[in-house]
């Protein structure tokens, strides 16, 4: 295994397999560290390779989140409207933390999120007034975490976020 850092480093990768062959591969990141990424890969060994698995509990979990909500009524495109739009909502924010707890702090290096789970792109743009008390109704350990995360952010910098992206903060669209 070869490493590599810097800036602008890229990686190209040629495999010598039969046309049409499947190539299975599995990716893990970390803003903290490598270590923490090879953390996170150890958590997919469940799977090993079994994909289907792994989408037949994805669509579990995001049926139940989308479940919360029980809309009732016979015209099907309103339906779909709503339920895509319940999708979308719960898009982002993004964990950010490993799973050691560990993210890229706001002075990038790395921090850690004890007691919670550190979350990113705290959008704050008018998303007081419809999709923050939905996530107090449908996401109420979420938005613990949203709240942490937030409170992190001003431990480390002495503000609260604007509009949080991956560890940096952006300075506008505030809330």
């Amino acid at each position: 295994s070869s490493r590599a850092s810097g800036k602008k480093v890229k990686g190209v990768f040629t495999f010598n397999g039969k046309k049409n062959k499947q190539l299975l591969v599995k990716v893990a990141i970390s803003s903290a560290s490598i270590d923490g990424a090879i953390a996170n890969l150890k958590t997919a060994d469940k799977y090993h390779w079994d994909f289907d698995g792994m989408h037949a509990e994805t669509k579990a979990k995001w049926n139940k989140e989308l479940n919360k909500i029980n809309v009732t009524t016979d015209n099907e495109l309103k339906k779909k409207i709503f339920y895509t739009s319940l999708y979308h909502s719960f898009l982002v924010p993004y964990r950010f933390s490993d799973i050691e707890g560990n993210y890229k702090g706001y002075d990038h290096t790395p921090a850690k999120a004890e007691g919670y789970t550190h979350y990113t792109v705290l959008s704050l743009w008018d998303t007081f007034r419809g999709l923050k008390p939905l996530f107090t109704i449908t996401q109420p350990e979420l938005y613990n975490d949203i709240i942490q995360s937030m409170l992190s952010q001003y431990k480390q910098t002495g503000s609260l976020p604007y509009w949080e992206i991956m560890g940096n903060e952006g300075g506008s669209m505030i809330g």
